[in-house]
């Protein structure tokens, strides 16, 4: 029966200025600096530096036909130079199904949500995305709004699951509040009900 030798790796420590052991240390064996964190491995003739543990940390969304995957952190510099990240979508919210259409007029606001300015050297562009889940009578605007104007808007007529608009709005955005709005540009018959909009600025590498 073959002999099978096993051995515990052992793991020394001490400052970056003393002497490593290399007596009494087996191949495999751990030298750790205290002071700098750098980690060394006994070969069987020198302490040989390993690399230093990296971290995997950061941003993943995904959702129906988008997807955006950021890793080695979130700080701004890195974003900027990362060539995974594609969008970044930003849901402002959404409104409560059942609001009438039956009349015209603004029946939903989402509270305020601030765009910073530095989106504007991390990203090319950005667009306006919603969706509404209900109509049954009326036209109706999902506008993206600012408190004195309308930034971006797409009209419905009929229930959507995912539009976007076609115009670059990121000059407009770029460190404002902005905030989602349902407004009932053209009224439908008596009893007509809008709602379940979905309101999202998508953020383009």
């Amino acid at each position: 029966m073959p002999l099978i030798e096993m051995h515990i790796k052992r793991k020394f420590r001490g400052t970056s200025t003393e002497t490593k052991l290399t007596t009494g240390v087996s191949t495999g064996d751990e030298w750790v600096n205290t002071d700098t964190g750098e980690t060394f491995v006994w070969t069987g003739t020198e302490w040989k530096a390993t690399a230093p543990p990296q971290l995997l940390f950061g941003l993943a969304s995904f959702y129906a036909d988008d997807m955006l995957i950021a890793d080695d952190g979130i700080s701004a510099p890195k974003l900027k130079k990362s060539s995974v990240l594609s969008e970044l979508p930003i849901l402002l919210g959404q409104s409560p199904r059942g609001l009438a259409s039956d009349s015209t007029g603004v029946k939903h606001e989402t509270a305020n949500t601030l765009i910073p300015s530095w989106v504007s050297s991390m990203f090319s562009a950005a667009y306006w995305e919603v969706a509404l889940l209900q109509l049954t009578g009326g036209t109706v605007a999902l506008e993206l709004y600012d408190g004195a104007s309308v930034i971006a808007s797409v009209s419905l007529t009929a229930t959507t699951y995912r539009t976007r608009s076609t115009t670059n709005i990121l000059p407009s955005i770029a460190g404002k509040e902005v905030r989602g709005r349902l407004n009932v540009i053209s009224a439908g018959a008596a009893g007509s009900l809008a709602g379940d909009a979905f309101y999202k600025v998508v953020l383009v590498r």
